[in-house]
């Protein structure tokens, strides 16, 4: 059954809504507005009284409809249960709670960090109360962040992340959501709305990765691998440290993963439309963050394949979200800035300095580039990297990709992947999360495979074990020692910033 939603529908829906808000909203002024006080001192007392009889009408209003209409709540709350229970997201998160659950329990983990002292050389960059260590930030550019959503779009503010506008739009959004709901009982906007913002965007991405990456999963390998694979991810110290940052980072994994999937529709159904439509998305999510490699490895893979009409429409499309953005801001009279190629020369050191070095130069550069990026994929997958080199003798079976076309598509995900880190010319182990989901469906193919090898698997509680094991591991990554109580590391200002 398919969950169609017409436009009456979702009238009624807001109106019913509406009602017991506007109840709450009514319920909390006690005072009038300033702005409708007349400044006439005179005829304040009888506006008081004209305010409060109207105030107490309408509350009675609003309760005797929300009385009446107590049954149409109940039906129609049955009947959209009842239609969401149908749909296909719900149907995979009631059978597979695990990922929301695992989301939630890290998001605990990770609001609640300060208390494991994750960076003993600076105090917090970022926290909201002194005395309430909770999601206290400790990345740099966290602060940064924050202000950008929440001035957002005004860039002339803080222009560093004007080429970056999908997060803080969004953020924007919710904060203005919150505090349009807020209303009645804040009158102005404040800056931890637009960290709520950041959190529950940070909690949408990680549950949108780990259901989308258990679809894409589930073509290639079985159901208990492709769920540790993504538990695996979610328990990673990354995820951890990220998903209560003020930051764009979780977008490493949740882009790679949507652009696979979306390709994987396309290698069913390549119809120009859907070209056209996955292409708008995958531009939309560039507009996030500028982590290209994967996209442009499906681009070769198309190539690869003949379809070279497909991928100028492809390429051509996907660059209309950023001349949308471009033309705005230039209405606006802002400038297009990357801070990344500004500040740090990402992308345009090719150009500028690696194509006039001599060649035994550019070739020394590059094999430094790949041994760099071989540590960096040891230090962020550790075990599972090697796991994963595992899986290629056991050869899996796809059922989506016969021949020799799974092994084309890994080898140019890895390699535009390396690329975009040599180009980025920053490595920093979080860089290769690009491939995480291959990498780690690959090392759970293995454990999968030869689990009856090792005699603590043979336990029907092994995926736990491993699980509990891993999340084990990775807080002991993120504790420093000797400890310091998170009131004590607010005394070390040398490199934090203002608190908020």
């Amino acid at each position: 059954m398919v969950f169609h939603i017409k436009f009456i529908n979702v009238l009624k829906a807001l109106g019913l809504l509406s009602l017991p808000y506007i109840f709450l909203c009514i319920l909390a002024v006690n005072s009038p507005p300033a702005w409708i006080i007349p400044g006439d001192q005179t005829d304040l007392y009888s506006f008081i009284v004209i305010y409060h009889t109207l105030r107490l009408l309408l509350l009675i209003t609003t309760s005797l409809l929300i009385f009446l209409l107590r049954k149409v709540y109940l039906s129609q709350t049955v009947s959209l249960l009842r239609r969401l229970h149908s749909t296909r997201l719900v149907k995979l998160i009631i059978a597979k709670p695990q990922f929301l659950l695992a989301s939630l329990l890290i998001l605990f983990i990770s609001a609640n960090i300060a208390w494991l002292n994750p960076q003993p050389s600076f105090s917090p960059i970022c926290v909201f109360h002194k005395r309430i260590p909770v999601i206290w930030q400790y990345n740099y550019d966290s602060r940064m962040e924050l202000e950008t959503a929440y001035y957002f779009p005004a860039y002339d503010r803080i222009p560093t992340r004007t080429n970056r506008p999908l997060f803080n739009g969004i953020v924007h959004g919710i904060q203005r959501f919150i505090g349009l709901s807020l209303r009645p009982f804040c009158q102005h906007e404040k800056l931890i709305f637009a960290a709520i913002g950041f959190i529950i965007l940070n909690l949408i991405t990680v549950n949108v990765f780990a259901y989308l990456g258990y679809l894409v999963l589930r073509e290639f390998i079985e159901d208990t691998p492709a769920t540790l694979a993504v538990l695996i991810l979610l328990f990673h110290r990354f995820t951890i440290s990220y998903i209560t940052t003020y930051h764009t980072a979780l977008l490493e994994i949740l882009s790679p993963v949507v652009i696979i999937f979306l390709f994987m529709k396309l290698y069913k159904d390549p119809r120009l439309s859907r070209v056209a439509l996955y292409s708008l998305i995958v531009g939309v999510l560039m507009l996030g963050k500028q982590n290209y490699s994967t996209y442009i490895a499906l681009l070769g893979l198309g190539l690869f394949n003949r379809k070279f009409f497909t991928v100028f429409i492809s390429v051509v499309v996907q660059f209309i979200p950023l001349a949308l953005w471009i033309l705005y801001l230039k209405s606006t009279g802002l400038p297009y800035y990357n801070h990344e190629a500004a500040a740090y020369g990402q992308g345009v050191w090719l150009y500028q300095e690696y194509i006039y070095l001599p060649v035994f130069e550019m070739i020394s550069r590059m094999l430094s580039g790949i041994f760099m990026y071989g540590k960096i994929l040891l230090r962020f997958y550790g075990i599972w990297l090697l796991l994963a080199l595992a899986a290629v003798m056991l050869r899996p079976k796809p059922a989506l990709f016969k021949g020799t076309w799974l092994t084309v598509s890994l080898l140019l995900l890895i390699f535009f992947n390396f690329l975009q880190v040599f180009a980025a010319k920053r490595y920093i182990p979080y860089m290769t999360a690009d491939i995480s989901i291959v990498v780690l469906g690959l090392a759970c193919y293995t454990i999968q495979k030869c689990k009856y090898l090792f005699l603590v698997l043979k336990s029907k509680y092994w995926l736990l074990f491993i699980l509990v094991v891993w999340l084990g591991y990775n807080l002991l990554q993120i504790i420093h020692l000797p400890w310091i109580h998170p009131y004590l590391q607010l005394n070390n200002c040398s490199l934090g910033l203002p608190l908020a």
